[in-house]
């Protein structure tokens, strides 16, 4: 009988084949872990489902729907029979080498067209949530931990711009999390070691959002965006704190130990803050933060719907708001008649004032919540040069589209310098970004989609078009748009030539 160490459960029949080459019986083709299993898709099942199943692969490659998986990538046969050990050992590696190339080339080439057909199904009813399966390793869990600070922020920095500061200590709050979480997990005395939590603060459209996204994805942890505008307390109609529990464990994929230990963006914080003279029960202020406090503190939540009790001790928790009015306590604070983002008098600008935590008690954050959150990060307001790298990386990745009809797209930087401008000033900041971004491109985009390929786009320093491009009868084009920008203040200044 065959010995079982030498073979590996197939992720979709369930069967245990060989974990080498066999030209007889069912074999290893390539290995993965899937939903906390380790284990592998064999040849028999890769037969089924990329050959027998999948037609718009075969079409693809011009093969009959008929064909096998021998035909798509044809297994070389190995004389194992060879009486010389020399040529036995040779044609062993070879066969090694060979496994390890086709394995690549399953990867590289069949999923370009389609993800691997494997799924482990999930039973959200009640009771029926049961961890069956061993934990996960210790060393996926807190695999975030095994790239260095300084590459984390080369990553989100590359993606984020002008908020050094603020990607810095957010990396390095949840890189400290998973590694006293790990610490725990190694049986390591850490009793006195107390989680982070941070809290940003800036105004719409400065980035907020978009960093804490960047940098839950580049840490590759679960993580869920909640937001507390719909939460009330306890007892009264409207949205739980357990709902942000079960979106983080839904998107960890129900793995409870992983979602026990994710991250969770809380925002729209300020909106929550203890109106002092509220008559009767403030049941969408203060009691939504005294409701927050089982999520920065170590808790067990019990979650209805799928019958699990939820550890937050491990959470990493990131709170963020515009905090609008903020600028007022701390001018009253620092005496000053006036502060803002807009000052005119750089002495007494809000982004040079450092914010307390007298200053978030006073705006209406009690102490008992604010007193568990040691980072107070203020987000840098949107600049010019901001909101240019923004315009520049957006357009960039926007000419993606050209390129595919193979249209070359000029725009005058001066142009852009503007649309950056009135970003800037705009109410929305940041977000402004995509509707001056649409209205820029929607003009030749409109015409480039209906153009057989090939031509040139020319947006001038005024935003005036020109496009050369061939349309559908494969005739060459020229279109001429005046500009919808209104560019008379800026041409005021003499930037534009």
């Amino acid at each position: 009988m065959a010995n079982n160490s030498q073979r590996v459960r197939c992720l979709v029949c369930d069967s245990l084949v060989q974990r080498g080459f066999s030209d007889s019986s069912p074999y290893a083709v390539t290995f993965f872990k899937v939903d906390k299993r380790r284990g592998c898709i064999c040849s028999s099942c890769v037969d089924d489902l990329y050959a027998r199943h999948n037609f718009n692969f075969k079409l693809k490659k011009g093969l009959s729907k008929r064909s096998t998986f021998q035909e798509i990538l044809p297994v070389q046969n190995f004389d194992l029979t060879s009486q010389n050990p020399s040529d036995f050992s040779a044609q062993y590696q070879a066969s090694q080498s060979f496994m390890l190339q086709l394995q690549n080339q399953l990867i590289n080439s069949l999923k370009q067209f389609f993800p691997i057909p494997v799924t482990v199904s999930h039973a959200p009813a009640k009771n029926a949530v049961k961890q069956t399966t061993k934990p996960i390793s210790i060393e996926d869990k807190y695999a975030c931990l095994d790239i260095t600070l300084d590459d984390y922020f080369k990553m989100v920095t590359s993606k984020v711009y002008g908020q050094d500061e603020a990607v810095r200590k957010l990396n390095y709050t949840i890189y400290y999390n998973q590694f006293v979480n790990l610490l725990d997990e190694c049986d390591i005395a850490s009793e006195g070691i107390k989680r982070n939590n941070i809290i940003f603060i800036g105004n719409t459209g400065c980035g907020k959002t978009f960093l804490a996204k960047t940098v839950a994805e580049v840490f590759r942890l679960p993580y869920a965006f909640c937001n507390t505008t719909s939460v009330t307390s306890a007892g009264y109609i409207g949205g739980k704190i357990e709902d942000f529990l079960v979106k983080l464990y839904l998107n960890s994929g129900m793995n409870l130990e992983l979602a026990q230990n994710g991250i969770i963006f809380i925002d729209e914080v300020d909106k929550k803050r203890a109106i002092a003279d509220a008559s009767g029960k403030d049941v969408t202020g203060r009691s939504v933060q005294e409701e927050l406090l089982k999520l920065l503190e170590s808790s067990v939540i019990h979650l209805k719907e799928y019958d699990i009790d939820f550890c937050t001790k491990n959470l990493t928790i990131v709170l963020m708001g515009a905090f609008v009015g903020l600028d007022d306590v701390i001018a009253k604070r620092l005496n000053k008649k006036s502060i803002g983002f807009k000052s005119t008098n750089s002495s007494t600008d809000y982004t040079e004032a450092e914010v307390t935590s007298d200053d978030l008690i006073k705006y209406g954050i009690i102490p008992e919540f604010i007193g568990r959150i040691p980072a107070i990060v203020k987000m840098n307001a949107l600049e010019t040069d901001m909101a240019t790298d923004i315009l520049y990386s957006v357009l960039s990745n926007t000419n993606a589209i050209f390129k595919a009809k193979h249209v070359d797209l000029i725009i005058d930087p001066n142009f852009i310098n503007y649309l950056a401008e009135t970003i800037v000033n705009s109410p929305t900041g940041a977000r402004d970004v995509d509707r001056k971004v649409y209205n820029l491109l929607y003009p030749c985009l409109y015409r480039v989609f209906q153009c057989t390929g090939g031509g040139i786009v020319e947006i001038d320093a005024y935003g005036n078009y020109e496009m050369i491009l061939n349309d559908a009868n494969n005739r060459t084009k020229l279109h001429h748009i005046s500009s919808s920008f209104n560019v008379e203040d800026w041409d005021a200044h003499g930037d534009v030539p």
